[in-house]
């Protein structure tokens, strides 16, 4: 019963969290209407994405604790009916500008429960294939990424922006409640029983450990790369290298493209390799190092790319060379944001990976803020070739840091 059930939970996690993210997108996607034909000023509508943004980041730390406590599925959907409903009420909202933040604000704050949500119930339900499954899920975000624009730029010339949040918002609803129904995670008693995964709680000092602080230094650097590329990379083609904003353009997409491909492998081949040392060493896998390693060979990866960006690209260039270019780039960057968010909860039990996902994950939110006006400001006083080298050199630290700590990452478990 539980083989038939799993294909189903997962594919209910895949479509919860991608309504997640659709959701977290449709104001978004609205706001040119609002501000043309409802007259919302632009600094209403900075403050309407900020307060969503800080309200995500502030939520997503303390849902990682929460998700230790209270039941993952119940938190999942739950957390998208909230979304669904303050969408309902964004779309009727029609003369409270400060309505609009407010409403907006607090789906920020249920949008932070999804993802931690998410990795609890696979690893509670999906511990065998862990890896593979969550690097399957986070692709959610680009599926959604992907679809949401274009359904958006089809709906709301035919319906209205109000209809269209109508229409998020109750297939949300639906999302949301089906989640509730057909969702099911296994308990720290059911595991306790049917596989050798340890239940005990971490302590604060195992959560504050060095492991756990280290990858949350890796995950706080290649998040501010991440961002930094999807958000600066066009303007340093464009302004150092003289590149068409076509081809910048281009540059992104591939980028994007490489992460897709990146997020899956990353998962898959790791997890393929701990079952070949399982049956090579008799159950006993170092998953954690395995897992590392990957990363290591990643961040090798993004620093000769970032060189190559930052030293050997002209205005000559071929279009075929900088796609691919960007595709490496994209797929080295999203493995290691995969893997550091594999290991952060591979190396605390169960019971606490929530807690431990949510440090890295502040770490991460740090990571993408210092990529804004930090970087901004540091391309306005130099230029923005100095902006990324700087980060081509960071990279190149990731490499130094996780060969000097590499006997740090040791946690040795019988492989199911």
């Amino acid at each position: 019963m539980v083989q038939l059930q799993n294909p189903i939970v997962f594919g209910f996690l895949y479509l919860s969290y991608a309504f997640y993210v659709y959701n977290r997108k449709s104001v978004s996607q609205c706001l040119p209407s609002l501000i043309n034909t409802e007259g919302l000023s632009t600094i209403v509508a900075g403050f309407i994405v900020s307060a969503q943004n800080a309200a995500y980041a502030i939520s997503k730390l303390a849902s990682g604790t929460v998700s230790d406590h209270v039941s993952p599925r119940n938190l999942l959907g739950s957390g998208l009916l909230c979304c669904a409903a303050t969408t309902l009420l964004f779309s009727v909202n029609s003369e409270w500008d400060n309505g609009y933040v407010l409403l907006w604000f607090v789906n920020g704050c249920a949008q932070g429960v999804g993802w931690p949500a998410c990795a609890k119930i696979l690893q509670t339900t999906f511990p065998s294939r862990f890896g593979t499954l969550w690097s399957i899920l986070s692709t959610s975000v680009n599926v959604a990424g992907i679809v949401s624009p274009i359904l958006s730029s089809l709906l709301i010339p035919l319906i209205g922006w109000r209809w269209n949040l109508r229409l998020v918002g109750a297939l949300s609803l639906v999302v949301g409640f089906t989640c509730l129904t057909f969702v099911f995670e296994n308990q720290p008693e059911v595991l306790k029983k049917n596989s050798n995964i340890d239940v005990k709680k971490a302590k604060l000092v195992d959560l504050l450990s060095r492991s756990i602080l280290l990858v949350a230094l890796f995950y706080f650097v290649v998040n501010c790369i991440k961002t930094a590329l999807t958000d600066w990379c066009q303007m340093f083609l464009i302004s150092e290298y003289k590149l068409s904003p076509d081809l910048a353009s281009r540059f992104v997409s591939s980028f994007e493209f490489g992460g897709f491909v990146g997020s899956l492998a990353a998962g898959y081949l790791t997890d393929y390799y701990i079952q070949y040392e399982h049956k090579k060493n008799d159950g006993k896998v170092d998953r954690v190092r395995i897992r590392i390693f990957y990363s290591f060979l990643c961040a090798i990866g993004l620093s000769i790319s970032l060189h190559i960006l930052c030293f050997h690209v002209s205005v000559e260039i071929s279009q075929v060379f900088l796609l691919l270019l960007g595709t490496a780039i994209g797929s080295c960057v999203y493995s290691q944001i995969i893997i550091y968010g594999i290991v952060t909860s591979e190396m605390v039990p169960p019971s606490s990976s929530g807690a431990a996902h949510s440090i890295v994950a502040l770490a991460a939110n740090i990571g993408a803020i210092m990529a804004g006006v930090p970087l901004a400001d540091l391309a306005a006083r130099y230029n923005w070739w100095t902006a990324f080298a700087l980060l081509e050199l960071v990279s190149v630290l990731i490499v130094i840091c996780i060969t000097l700590s590499s006997s740090l990452f040791t946690v040795k478990t019988k492989s199911s």
